[in-house]
This record gives structure tokens, sequence and C-alpha cells, in this order.
């Protein structure tokens, strides 16, 4: 496997039988000629690949150290699940979320090959061919990490599409900072405990810390947009995927809506949210 750059995914056996199957279909599908890494959270997968640009990894047997986070972490989440509202529970759900965490610092430590490492959700499909071309418009070498941020509205980014530079001069520290929260529990502490937050949380603290650079993709389309006059908490809210160009290229099926609608979305979005630029 060689290339600049990697695409890092996860998933269980359960979640590749409702959806994963189709990212792995669609990334075949559209020949996408990028390394493809997929992190088994579970030993129970039965999605084989023969493709020697895909890569399965047992995400719990090559990172023994995370072990020491699943250890009776439910005497840490049952007292905030009983309290919190059903509709908010997972944003305390840190074991959930923590699969995310784990595959891409793996990634990063053991694969020191590529320049970039783009996370994509696997709850997404891929529509048309790119190629790294794409990728480096989105990221720049003073950058960090490349975000699709959201307005205050929603709290937090959309984390299901995001670039880190490995090459940063801060990247191993931010990485072994977001590390030790989860091995020393201490992102109980923390006001949320799912990905998206934590994420943010610490790229904020280096932002301020080191005066770090990063790409927010969401502004940088708001920016770009011909109609000046479309409110921007409401334009940076929900699923920001489905009104940004990278919409001709991936389809996140978050939430409720199924695949159909959400490409009637992604169409009408589209002729909504016309842009200066192209990608």
């Amino acid at each position: 496997m060689n290339s600049d750059i990697c695409i890092v995914t996860s998933f269980n056996q359960k979640l590749y039988e409702k959806y994963a199957y189709q990212f792995i279909n669609s990334y075949l599908e559209q020949k996408i000629n990028i390394d493809l890494y997929i992190y088994s959270e579970d030993d129970k997968n039965n999605f084989k690949c023969n493709n020697n640009k895909i890569k399965v990894i047992q995400l719990l047997h090559n990172f023994p150290s995370i072990k020491k986070f699943y250890n009776n972490n439910n005497n840490y989440q049952l007292k905030k699940y009983i309290e919190c509202p059903e509709k908010y529970k997972w944003k305390y759900d840190a074991i959930r979320f923590s699969y995310k965490i784990f595959s891409i610092i793996h990634n990063f430590n053991n694969y020191p090959n590529y320049k970039y490492i783009l996370w994509i959700d696997a709850d997404t499909l891929f529509l048309k061919k790119f190629n790294y071309k794409l990728i480096y418009k989105l990221i720049k070498e003073n950058n960090m990490i490349s975000f699709l941020g959201r307005s205050k509205l929603e709290g937090h980014s959309e984390c299901g599409f995001l670039i880190f530079n490995r090459n940063h001069k801060y990247m191993k520290e931010y990485f072994n900072e977001i590390l030790h929260l989860y091995l020393s529990k201490n992102i109980y502490n923390e006001k949320e405990w799912h990905d998206s937050y934590i994420w943010d949380l610490i790229r904020k603290k280096y932002e301020e810390k080191y005066n770090i650079k990063n790409f927010n993709i969401s502004k940088y389309f708001y920016r770009h947009l011909k109609n000046k006059n479309i409110n921007k908490n409401i334009f940076m809210a929900k699923n920001i995927m489905l009104k940004i160009p990278l919409n001709k290229y991936f389809l996140h099926l978050k939430g409720k809506i199924n695949k159909e609608q959400k490409k009637i979305i992604s169409q009408n979005d589209n002729n909504n949210y016309l842009y200066s630029i192209e990608i």
C-alpha cells in the first residue's frame, strides 16, 4: 500500500451488516485509488476484502493498551445514563465513539509513510471517484487538521470527515493528549464524552496554546457562497456534508433519513447553494 494519503474508518460486524458493506462496495465501485484501512471494533467480523488497497486491522488485538479504557467503564457511565434524557444519551456514550479515536491514533503511530490521514465515517457512500488532489485542496502544509465546523447551535463539529496532517510538529502531541484523556478515564470529567466534542476540545486548546492553524472546511465554502444572504448558523447546522461541494463525492447517511432521500436532498442542496469555486 503506497500513496501520500490513506483513508481510515472503523465498524463492527453489526454495523457492517447494517450499512458499512455499502461503504466498502462504493469504494470498490468508484475505484478509489487511495489506500483504505478498516479497523474492526470486534473480533467477530466477516468482512474480508481481497483487494490490495484495503487492509483490515483488528483494533483490540493490535492496540492492547486501550483495553485499560474498556475495563469497568459501565461504572463510569451508569450514573450519567440514568440522569440523562434518552435523546441525549449518545453524548455520554464514550465507548461507542472511542473506537474512532483509537483507530486514527493507531494508524498515525503505525503507518508513518503517509502524509495525511483521511477519516470517513463508515455510514458514508462514495459517489464519485476522487484522488489525492481533492484532499490537497482541503488542507494546507501549515494546517494540523481540516474539519467540518458547525454553528454554535450544534455545539460541536461534524466529525464524519476529518483530515489529519501527520507531519505537523504538534500532531503527535495532540494525539497523545487525547489518548491520555481516555486511558486515564479523565474523559468522564468532561462536559460531553463523544469524539466530536473531544476532537474540538483539544483542537481549540492547541490553537490557543501554540497558535496552530486548522482549516474549517465549512467556513471556507460559506465564504465562497454566491448568495451572501444565507444565514451562517443555518448553513452550518445539521449535516453540513450535504450542503457543500463535497456532496458530489460523498453521501453521509447519518440520521434517520434513508439513502434515496439523502440523494434527493443532496441534489437539491447543490442547487440551493451555489459557489464561486469548484473542487
